[in-house]
C-alpha cells in the first residue's frame, strides 16, 4: 500500500473518530458538507507529510559528515557581497546562487561551486540547501571525512569495523536524499604539492554512489536527485586527481548551474 493511500486511510479514520466523538456528544454531523471529507483528509495528509518530511530531515542530519564545517543557519542574506573588493562580481554569484536554488525547486541537476579557499562556496550551498528545506532532504558530506571513512588503510580492525557499519549508514542517506552536498572535493589527498590522485576504491565508492543518484527517477520517470560540488580546484586540477568517467558523471557541463568564485577574497576568520 502506498504512502498516499495510508495518508487517505487515516484521514478517513480520523474523520470517522471525530464525526462519532461529536455524535457522543449530542452534535448533529451527518449533514456535514459534501466536500468536508475531502478537506479533512487534504488537511491530514498535508500535516502527515509535513511531519515525514520533518523526521527525514533528522536522519540525514544526522548521518552527515560535517569535518569543519556547521550548518547554522546560513541564508541568501548572510552571503553578502559587499564584504568583497570586487562587489559587482560577488552581486553577480549571488543572484546566480538564487537563481540555482529557485531552479531546484522544481528539478534535480548537479551543481559545481569552484574557487578559492574561504570565498563563501560553502556558505552558498548551505543557503541554497536552506532555501529548499521545506521541500527537500539535504545532506553534507565533507568529502576528505568520507575520504578517510572510506580508505582506511592504518585502522585497527575493530576501527575497520566500526567504519564499515557506518559506511553503510551513510552510503544509504546519500543515495536517499534529495540535495546531497560534496564539500571540499579534491582536497581528499591533503595539502600536498602538486596533485595527487585520489585512491582508487575511493573513487569507484564514489561513482557507484553518482551513478545511482543521477538515475534515480520519481514516479513521473523525471530525475529526482540534485548532487551540489564545490571545490577549491579547477576542473583542470580535478583531471589530475579523478578518472574521466567520475568526472563526467559528476560535474555539470551546464554554464547556468556552474559558479567560478574567481576574484574573490578569502572571508574566513582565523
Amino acid at each position: 500500500m502506498s504512502d498516499f493511500t495510508n495518508s487517505s486511510l487515516w484521514a478517513r479514520e480520523e474523520v470517522e473518530r471525530l464525526k462519532q466523538m461529536a455524535r457522543d456528544n449530542g452534535v448533529e454531523v451527518d449533514n456535514l458538507p459534501d466536500d468536508f471529507l475531502e478537506k479533512r483528509e487534504a488537511a491530514f495528509r498535508e500535516n502527515q507529510d509535513k511531519e515525514f518530511m520533518r523526521l527525514r530531515q533528522r536522519v540525514y542530519f544526522k548521518h552527515s559528515l560535517w569535518g569543519g564545517a556547521s550548518f547554522g543557519k546560513f541564508t541568501f542574506d548572510d552571503w553578502l557581497p559587499e564584504k568583497q573588493k570586487e562587489v559587482q562580481k560577488a552581486k553577480k554569484i549571488k543572484q546566480q546562487g538564487l537563481a540555482i536554488a529557485k531552479a531546484l525547486e522544481a528539478k534535480s541537476f548537479n551543481v559545481f561551486f569552484a574557487g578559492g579557499a574561504g570565498t563563501g562556496k560553502t556558505v552558498l550551498s548551505l543557503a541554497i540547501a536552506n532555501h529548499l528545506k521545506g521541500s527537500k532532504t539535504f545532506m553534507f558530506i565533507s568529502t576528505p571525512e568520507l575520504y578517510r571513512l572510506v580508505v582506511d588503510y592504518n585502522e585497527s580492525e575493530d576501527t575497520r569495523l566500526r567504519n564499515k557499519i557506518k559506511r553503510k549508514n551513510i552510503e544509504r542517506a546519500m543515495y536517499e536524499c534529495d540535495v546531497l552536498l560534496l564539500d571540499d572535493f579534491g582536497s581528499e589527498t591533503g595539502m600536498i604539492s602538486g596533485f595527487k590522485e585520489a585512491a582508487n576504491a575511493y573513487q569507484i565508492y564514489l561513482l557507484g554512489m553518482i551513478n545511482k543518484r543521477n538515475d534515480s527517477k520519481d514516479d513521473q520517470g523525471d530525475r529526482n536527485k540534485a548532487t551540489i560540488v564545490t571545490s577549491n580546484n579547477s576542473f583542470m586540477e580535478l583531471q589530475k586527481m579523478f578518472n574521466s568517467k567520475l568526472l563526467d558523471r559528476l560535474i555539470t557541463k551546464n554554464p547556468d548551474n556552474s559558479i567560478i568564485f574567481s576574484g574573490l577574497e578569502s572571508l574566513r576568520e582565523v
